[in-house]
């Protein structure tokens, strides 16, 4: 059985993925094959790149590079032991992520090729979740070198570290909001992180403030490209849902309001549509909503699971993960166009 600080870590090295991210394995085949992995999606703030995890080999997870005008993959960081939560600086030249390549949970960067791997926190503690600020200097990630889990800061060459939370609960999960000033992150008492709040501070830790209050499902808190609301995952009536509250406080609003389990919210370029997930049909599918959840709309509809969706710079194509091009259920990075036609693998693993 894990442990209590292993179940720790893996709840905050999934945290930025989603609850589909942290799985993949729909079932065994006939000869008992078990469907390799794929964490996330994400798109690049510039081109048509495309980077996400997928186990290969034994188990371990390596990042891989795609491209939505072609199809296949390019392997960027391969080692015998994980790589993931890969985020792109925001000129698209650089690429952070977390890896146990050296013993522990570190932040490594690497150039958009995959050359130049470096580890920027290289310590004994577990470092996890890289986010980059919106003007590319700094890193906010979450680690545990005090003894619980903190967000902590620093230059994008690994210097100048600050703890911004400096809170005795757990605090993983941060995201900047577009124009940098602030950071929403988790916020939890409880060593299982079984009562997470959803949290804003500004971005050198100052004027903290909850925006949600503790309840267990939520989680996944994105910002609005406006920067005035940021969308949630959280628990209703006994129902996961998508919900958004105001970035500076208030009533937080239930958008998905529906019997099935919704979660995974992204919010296009322009802040006018969210894509989400839904089982709410009896499988899970990628749907879209207008921000204030009106007019929900499937996009996919298919026997298979589909994940993870997140939209690309233009705001034309959501890309997302799928399950139906495998033969054992392994998950393919999918792509369609922002109404949901032109629905097409760009992966091409075969298994």
């Amino acid at each position: 059985m894990q442990s209590g600080k292993s179940l720790l870590v893996l709840l905050v090295l999934c945290s930025l993925i989603g609850l589909a991210g942290c799985g993949g394995a729909e079932h065994k085949d006939s000869d008992g094959e078990v469907p390799h992995t794929t964490l996330g999606v994400v798109p690049a703030p510039v081109g048509d790149g495309v980077l996400f995890a997928r186990t290969s080999g034994v188990a371990n997870l390596d990042l891989y590079l795609a491209h939505l005008g072609a199809t296949g993959q390019k392997i960027l960081a391969g080692d015998p032991r994980n790589d993931l939560q890969p985020a792109w600086s925001p000129d698209a030249q650089k690429v952070v992520f977390t890896s146990f390549r050296d013993g522990q949970a570190d932040i490594f960067i690497m150039s958009a090729t995959g050359t130049g791997v470096v580890n920027l926190t290289n310590n004994a503690a577990r470092d996890a979740a890289p986010a980059w600020s919106p003007d590319g200097t700094r890193i906010a990630f979450a680690t545990d070198r005090d003894g619980q889990f903190e967000i902590y800061t620093m230059k994008a060459d690994g210097t100048g570290l600050t703890n911004l939370t400096q809170s005795a609960e757990h605090e993983y999960s941060p995201v900047w909001s577009p124009d940098g000033s602030r950071i929403a992150f988790i916020s939890d008492s409880h060593a299982q992180l079984t009562a997470p709040q959803i949290c804003v501070m500004g971005s050198d830790g100052t004027g903290r403030r909850v925006l949600v209050g503790r309840s267990l499902a939520n989680s996944q808190p994105v910002w609005s490209p406006d920067g005035t609301r940021l969308a949630y995952v959280g628990l209703e009536k006994g129902n996961v849902e998508v919900f958004a509250v105001p970035a500076t406080g208030g009533l937080p609003v239930n958008l998905t309001n529906s019997p099935g389990l919704d979660e995974a919210p992204a919010w296009s370029p322009d802040g006018q549509s969210l894509a989400f997930v839904s089982t709410r049909d009896g499988n899970a599918d990628i749907y879209v909503m207008d921000a204030d959840g009106t007019d929900q709309t499937r996009l996919t509809d298919n026997s298979y699971q589909d994940r993870s969706p997140a939209w690309d710079a233009s705001g034309q194509f959501i890309v997302f993960l799928s399950a139906r091009a495998s033969r054992v259920g392994s998950l393919e990075v999918f792509v369609m166009k922002a109404d949901g036609t032109d629905q097409h693998a760009v992966t091409t693993f075969g298994d």
